[in-house]
């Protein structure tokens, strides 16, 4: 009996053993099951009772929440730190930056900080722990590590009066918990306001898009799975069908072409005969792509992500597209980049320094413009204030603001400019009056006009490239290459006039400026060449009908190649070389005359420019004398008048941009 009762106790025992292994596995399933939000969830429940779970399973299998939550982490995550001491002196290298850029040895900074916003956003907290080493004497207490704590396994616990945090609990998968004081960890969250001190996802208040979103893609995926039909009907004409013919007509088409078990069966209507009636537009039709359209719009909203950024450029502008980034990144990065480096100057940079960040919000280049043009027509910024606005160099007396001499002030007094080193007309003794000085003068200058002539093709040519591959790259995807309007979906005239103003603009500047440097030096005068306003709305306005001019002119002889390659049925290769042939033709035929008439035209209003800045009296026409110069030039040659009175062919000077074009194109005088 004793031995009976001995084994009895052992087995006892046994059994006490494994049920105590079996309590605690099942407290260590049900606390991962608590606090572990990362399992897999099997579908969004459509109640306002959403938890942690719910809402990185929304991230997770909802494509739209995903792909705007991601794009808003990706560009956290590559913010750029700026550390600044006390006299706001950016600081090149220290620890900090150090810890920002390598938090720990899992994760370089830009996926760090990716993590912290995914977190932030999906969860609506991040928990950022900093690893301390206990510093020497005179060693700063900075951080060796950061680390990012699982939210759903983190617990705030607040004080009895509920006004501070006292701890914050963080529970291992393995079953224990670690506590960490308050100044160990950063509790970044969005308040919730019912409670401020908890967190609220930013999808809350999208719980219902996304729950519909996710439904109709299941519902989707499941019909086209099993191939059911819901939307349909046979109607039975003729004797009324009995209820065991009618359930066995159901079950025999169910048994040979509906195999889908949820998808439901067309309905049966007894009548005299039978017919098949589609009585709506299929989900696909209907649930699937309405809602689909309505859910990305509520996702865009919800997260500040435009659709441009998502992706979806459809029906979207060159213009449209850029101001979406624009607002994108100021309207949603800057402020999440202003609360991350706010909290990380008070968890962990030292109170001496300051962080901030680099600001990637794209100009404004057509405000900025507008802008420039209001300040140049009320004269109110100096020459080198513009320069800098259009990002050129500062140039020598250029912080002097230029005005027209025709501008008084409102007390009626002459506002005159300092008196500049002015002759008499007769008293002047300009060099070009010399015939043989001429001669050599007109030698030096053909040699420049050649030399620029060559920068001006160059530039004019590395465009026209960038053009052609542009287009053909458009014509790659294109289906029907045959259409007539496919030229005007592929030529974007707007952007391409944009591009080769940007081009083009700076060379012309740089034209002027050594013309009107030129004219200074054969003067003898000692002064600096200014571009003034009236000399920058030349130059704007020589870019800008320069631009138009030859966009117009190359898209009416691509219309001529595209219309020809559709009348002769060719084959996409053969429009394409079409194409490449067209701009060989205009780079060997028209980029030479073009150039010579562009930089004649500059050239020679920079040189008028100098004259008068030097305070010169008269101008002087030099005319090529050789066989390419019309007869009414070489008659010109040596003809004297004032700075300010037209020559006797009522050209202001050499390729007056106001002048017939007979009287401009390829005119090579000089003065």
């Amino acid at each position: 009996m004793e031995y009976i009762l001995s084994f009895r106790s052992c087995i006892f025992s046994i059994g006490c053993f494994f049920m105590s292994i079996f309590s605690k596995l099942s407290n260590i399933i049900t606390r991962r099951k608590s606090y572990y939000g990362l399992w897999q969830s099997q579908g969004l429940r459509t109640d306002a009772t959403w938890d942690g779970k719910d809402f990185l399973s929304a991230y997770e299998i909802s494509l739209y929440t995903n792909r705007a939550l991601t794009k808003r982490a990706e560009k956290v995550g590559q913010t750029k730190f700026i550390l600044k001491n006390s006299r706001e002196e950016i600081v090149q290298k220290h620890k900090i930056l150090d810890l920002l850029y390598k938090p720990n040895n899992l994760f370089s900074g830009v996926e760090f900080w990716k993590l912290y916003q995914l977190y932030k956003d999906t969860t609506g907290a991040a928990f950022l722990l900093k690893i301390m080493q206990t510093p020497g004497i005179f060693e700063e207490k900075i951080p060796t590590e950061l680390h990012l704590l699982l939210p759903d396994n983190t617990k705030v616990v607040m004080n009895e009066s509920g006004t501070e945090i006292a701890k914050f609990e963080y529970y291992k998968f393995s079953g224990g918990m670690y506590e960490y004081q308050p100044e160990e960890v950063l509790y970044s969250h969005h308040p919730n306001l019912r409670s401020p001190m908890q967190r609220q996802s930013i999808l809350t208040a999208g719980r219902a898009a996304i729950s519909l979103e996710t439904q109709v893609r299941s519902y989707q995926d499941s019909i086209l799975r099993n191939g059911g039909r819901v939307e349909d009907l046979f109607k039975v004409k003729g004797e009324r069908l009995s209820k065991e013919q009618l359930e066995h007509l159901k079950d025999t088409y169910k048994e040979q072409h509906a195999e889908a078990k949820r998808a439901g069966l067309p309905l049966f209507i007894p009548a005299e005969s039978m017919e098949y009636i589609q009585m709506g537009l299929k989900p696909a039709e209907l649930a699937y792509l309405e809602t689909k359209g309505t859910t990305l719009d509520d996702i865009c909203i919800l997260t500040g992500v435009p659709k441009t950024i998502l992706g979806l450029t459809s029906g979207e502008t060159f213009a449209n597209a850029d101001a979406a980034i624009r607002v994108f990144l100021q309207e949603t990065i800057k402020p999440l980049n202003d609360d991350l480096c706010e909290k990380l100057n008070e968890f962990l940079v030292p109170k001496e320094l300051e962080l901030t960040y680099e600001d990637l919000t794209p100009e404004d280049k057509e405000n900025k413009r507008k802008d420039m043009e209001t300040a140049d027509r009320v004269h109110a910024l100096t020459i080198n204030e513009q320069r800098a606005m259009i990002g050129f160099e500062p140039i020598k007396g250029g912080d002097s603001i230029v005005v027209p001499f025709n501008l008084v002030p409102f007390d009626g007094q002459e506002n005159k400019p300092a008196p500049a080193k002015s002759k008499q007309a007769d008293e002047f003794k300009h060099p070009l009056r010399d015939y043989e000085f001429r001669r050599k003068y007109e030698k030096k200058e053909l040699a420049k006009d050649d030399r620029n002539e060559a920068r001006f093709v160059r530039i004019l040519n590395g465009y026209f490239n960038g053009q052609r591959d542009r287009l053909i790259d458009k014509l790659q995807p294109v289906k029907d290459y045959r259409r007539k309007d496919l030229l005007d979906d592929s030529f974007n005239m707007q952007i391409e006039v944009r591009f080769a103003f940007d081009k083009i603009r700076p060379l012309m500047e740089a034209l002027l400026i050594e013309a009107g440097m030129d004219a200074l030096e054969l003067i003898g005068s000692d002064y600096e060449f200014n571009v003034g306003a009236d000399a920058l709305i030349f130059l704007d306005g020589k870019a800008q009908a320069y631009a138009d001019s030859i966009n117009a002119t190359t898209f009416s002889k691509l219309k001529e190649e595209f219309v020809a390659s559709l009348d002769a049925n060719e084959t996409r290769p053969e429009l394409i070389k079409r194409i490449k042939n067209t701009y060989e033709n205009i780079k060997t035929s028209r980029a030479a005359t073009i150039a010579r008439t562009e930089v004649h035209g500059i050239t020679e209003y920079g040189k008028f420019n100098g004259y008068k800045q030097a305070g010169t009296p008269i101008k002087i026409w030099v005319a090529v004398m050789d066989s390419q110069t019309r007869d009414s030039h070489a008659a010109l040659d040596g003809e004297e008048r004032p700075i300010d009175t037209p020559f006797s062919n009522g050209l202001m000077m050499p390729g007056d941009n106001r002048g017939p074009a007979e009287e401009v194109i390829n005119c090579r005088c000089k003065i």
